[in-house]
């Protein structure tokens, strides 16, 4: 499989994934600087780095 292949499936099985959920995860006060926010940060930028 060609990489732009692999890359637009991804994109595709991407846009019903729920984002918003994740963002908010990543800004709430409840996870100050735990794991759980630094995954969150994290997959929010790979997201948004796929699909642009």
């Amino acid at each position: 499989m060609k990489a732009s292949s692999l890359l637009n499936e991804i994109r595709e099985n991407l846009k019903d994934y729920p984002i918003d959920y994740l963002k908010k995860k990543s800004t709430d006060d409840k996870y100050p600087d735990s794991i759980t926010k630094r995954l969150a940060i994290y997959n929010s930028k790979i997201y948004d780095e796929i699909l642009i």
